[in-house]
């Protein structure tokens, strides 16, 4: 059976086509489907859909074989899939972070390459550093009210919460001219605290006991999860333990975490009564995010500059989603981090930082993949058991 979708997009199969593909943006919670038809050298999308992941427990019976129903095609020339979590070490598999299933490319019956999503998010960044495609990007102010250029042709690096952390990077290769990913599972690095706020360390302990570890992670924070548990764990400390609880305002924080989306939830209140509860979770989100984003400036030596994307933030960081416009406020907290760490402020302060909203990055990322000779050559395609090109 298949599993819950939306259709987005479906059109009539010109009649001159000459190849097919499929291109998935894969993760726990939606499963973002792309089939294209070439056409004379022209792509077009003829069907597109978007599955409920957290209901699907087999990714081949109850999403790729409905595809194939829904189109009426039989033969299709080659898939690309970016599944969210790290993909075993021949390519072949991905075990899927946060999710029931996982995605074989050994058993699709299409030539098929996995790529981690976020590597899917890169090839869109590198696409777009070229001028090959659209993205909306938005610069965030350094705390000196100043815009900062990326210096061409330097490394750039891309982190983003959302079900997850996920994180990679671009790297330059000067005889091709191309932007070229690397995989990285950064979003499993400790999660820096600082040592003198009492809030700081009641959270870290908390999410250390939940997570039983020593130190938390920063994906323990920076992704819906996250936010839900620290909120669940401001929630705890002012109310529950206190002798003088407002029924009122218990039950309200209550209500956040049996909302079908808590993270959202706890989001948009945070907008409208900063100094909450609600208020304090997202601050929180914000000013790690911004010290991840030093931390991973400096790790990777990013002066090309860091893409920040992911649900959590592309969801939150407009005044309003589709506006185009900056949340002043929250862009401020995570710059205030970002600039001002621990050591090699200077360099740091010289790094754009950008924030990339599109829904469909991994998605678009995926078909880059699948259809750029420079970027598919270097992935690994698999029919049944053997390795094919494309």
């Amino acid at each position: 059976m298949p599993t819950e979708k939306k259709v987005l997009e479906r059109k009539e199969i010109p009649q001159a086509t000459s190849r097919f593909y499929i291109a998935g943006d894969v993760s726990a919670t939606n499963i973002l489907i792309g089939v294209y038809s070439e056409t004379n050298e022209n792509l077009d999308c003829i069907f597109k859909a978007n599955y409920n992941g957290q209901r699907t427990k087999d990714f081949n019976t109850e999403v790729l074989e409905d595809i194939l129903r829904e189109t009426k095609l039989k033969n299709i020339n080659a898939m690309v899939l970016s599944p969210a979590g790290p993909i075993n070490q021949d390519g072949s598999e991905c075990i899927m972070t946060n999710s029931d299933f996982s995605v074989n490319a050994k058993t699709t019956k299409i030539p098929t390459a996995l790529i981690n999503d976020y590597k899917a998010i890169a090839y869109s960044i590198a696409e777009f550093k070229r001028g090959k495609m659209n993205l909306n990007v938005l610069e965030l102010l350094h705390t000196n009210n100043k815009l900062e250029e990326a210096i061409p042709k330097a490394p750039i690096a891309i982190q983003g919460p959302g079900t997850g952390l996920g994180t990679t990077r671009l790297h330059y290769d000067r005889d091709k001219k191309l932007y070229f990913p690397f995989d990285s599972e950064g979003g499993h690095k400790f999660l820096p605290i600082n040592p003198s706020d009492e809030k700081e360390i009641m959270i870290s302990k908390y999410l250390s006991k939940k997570y039983k570890s020593d130190v938390p992670h920063l994906e323990a924070v920076l992704s819906g999860r996250g936010v839900e548990d620290i909120f669940n764990c401001l929630y705890t400390n002012r109310f529950l333990k206190s002798e003088e609880t407002n029924p009122a305002e218990v039950a309200e924080y209550k209500k956040a975490l049996t909302e079908t989306i808590p993270t959202a939830y706890i989001a948009k209140k945070a907008k409208e009564v900063p100094g909450s509860i609600y208020g304090e979770t997202m601050d929180f989100v914000w000013k790690s995010l911004g010290r991840a984003f030093h931390d991973l400036a400096l790790h990777e030596g990013a002066k090309g500059g860091i893409y920040g994307t992911g649900g959590v933030l592309m969801k939150n960081i407009e005044t309003k989603i589709g506006s185009g416009e900056l949340d002043k406020r929250i862009a401020r907290v995570i710059m205030n981090e970002f600039d001002n760490g621990p050591t090699q402020r200077e360099w740091v302060n010289k790094v754009p930082v950008y924030a990339v909203i599109d829904n469909e990055i991994g998605l678009k990322g995926a078909l880059a993949c699948l259809t750029t000779p420079e970027y598919n050559q270097r992935e690994r395609f698999y029919l049944g058991e053997n390795l094919v090109n494309i």
